[in-house]
């Protein structure tokens, strides 16, 4: 099994079904990379709290893979470019947080479509409880490869949503 720690250099925006129109045209010459459910649950630390220090821990469930993902802090106030670290585990990982202390918080589930173009992949996630939003995120791991991203927001007239899905379904956002 091998980690991954990289930055990740993305931006969200809830879309209404006008701005859809235009996502669907701007994708129109994309390559349809396919679609998956993501089970995502996420823990809570048993000594420090993850709100405060903008931090997550997440098991994510496609299929029969669960991947254990770190996220650091965002490191800008406009995208949510922050340090990944993910590795591929088992089914038995929820138990082993359990009895280290971590508590799962949340359960999130949504679809999601991925594209491809130009170093670029821009995800149409469809998430229960909260909604339909696009994320695009970047090949490189360069924070400044943010702005590009928020020049496709801007022509989308979308505007970009910085909190995490987790903190959308925790404050009540649907």
């Amino acid at each position: 099994m091998n980690s991954v720690s990289m930055i990740e250099v993305e931006v969200k925006g809830r879309v209404s079904e006008e701005q859809m129109e235009r996502v669907r045209d701007l994708i129109s010459d994309w390559n349809l990379l396919g679609e998956e459910i993501q089970d995502d649950t996420y823990f809570s630390h048993p000594l420090r709290d993850f709100n405060e220090s903008d931090e997550a821990l997440r098991i994510r469930i496609v299929g029969d893979n669960h991947t254990l993902t770190y996220k650091g802090p965002k490191l800008d106030s406009v995208s949510k470019t922050r340090e990944e670290l993910e590795v591929p585990t088992s089914p038995e990982m929820e138990g082993i947080l359990e009895r280290l202390g971590f508590r799962p918080v949340a359960r999130i589930r949504k679809t999601r479509r991925n594209y491809r173009r130009e170093g670029m992949v821009l995800s149409i996630d469809d998430v229960e409880n909260l909604g339909t939003f696009i994320e695009i995120e970047a090949d490189s791991n360069s924070p400044e490869d943010a702005r590009g991203l928020l020049e496709i927001f801007d022509s989308l007239d979308l505007e970009s949503e910085t909190r995490s899905y987790l903190e959308l379904f925790l404050e009540g956002s649907h």
